[in-house]
């Protein structure tokens, strides 16, 4: 083998769908349900698609890569990609509403370091962290930003150079939170009304969306308290924790009157 495998500083993001294999064992019965998977999974040969095809933006002749595997997504950017953590960032945003109204969860980690990532193939140090991220940071509903990705030396060093440092900072931050319990950082991706362009059509696109998700999670809730099994109660945990996060951005950015409307009881 002649090839010269080199390491590369590459932001990675690590995305996981949760409830999948569930899902899969539960399809025998439900013509919906398969209709979820199918869509889950063309969604993730779409990403691939547009990443490479010469028609469409063609990110990989600038070093974007990205592998999907069953319920799995992996993307990564290499650190020389002007905007890197800026489009890695709202790329997510967009997958995850993707997910979510598709009656998925999504579940990650993202990072920064050594990364070999051509095609199919990815692993390194980074890989190891973003999957650290994933299986035993997050536990819940949420694509954990890594703690050392938001700073201002590394804002800065991703930084888009048609943007003043002040606007990058602002931006990176207002498309992450800060969970008030375990105070890891998290993208914040139902909060982001703005990449809606809202005018009067699309924000009623917003609302739909959001009552569909509320629509989602109370009925699932609802079934796995009634299997009132132990191994649901990590399951509900997890809806748990996505309830409330959901509330909160309800109480945080929609206005009032409309709060029992949207919140989830």
């Amino acid at each position: 083998m002649n090839e010269n495998i080199q390491y590369e500083n590459r932001l990675i993001a690590f995305v996981d769908l949760l409830g999948f294999k569930n899902a899969v064992e539960n399809s025998i019965k439900s013509d919906e349900i398969r209709k979820c998977i199918i869509y889950a999974i063309k969604q993730n040969e779409r990403l691939k698609k547009d990443n490479y095809d010469d028609s469409f933006m063609n990110e990989s002749a600038r070093g974007v890569e990205v592998t999907f595997f069953s319920d799995s997504v992996v993307i990564s950017y290499p650190e020389t990609y002007d905007g890197a953590l800026f489009f890695i960032l709202l790329e997510l945003v967009w997958q995850s509403f993707d997910i979510v109204n598709n009656r998925f969860l999504v579940r990650g980690g993202l990072t920064y370091g050594q990364l070999y990532h051509k095609g199919d193939i990815c692993f390194g140090p980074a890989m190891n962290r973003a999957y650290e991220l994933e299986s035993k940071i997050a536990k819940y509903p949420r694509i954990i930003v890594d703690e050392l990705l938001i700073n201002e030396d590394m804002i800065n060093k991703f930084r888009h150079p048609s943007n003043s440092l002040e606007f990058e900072i602002n931006f990176i931050k207002g498309l992450v939170k800060q969970d008030p319990k375990d105070k890891n950082w998290y993208l914040d991706y139902l909060s982001q009304s703005d990449e809606f362009n809202l005018d009067e059509k699309t924000i009623e696109t917003y609302y739909n969306l959001l009552k569909k998700i509320k629509n989602n999670i109370e009925e699932d809730l609802e079934n796995y308290r009634q299997q009132n099994s132990k191994d649901m109660q990590k399951v509900i945990e997890k809806y748990e924790w996505y309830k409330e996060y959901f509330n909160r951005v309800i109480t945080e950015g929609i206005k009032e009157e409309y709060h029992n409307e949207f919140l989830i009881k």
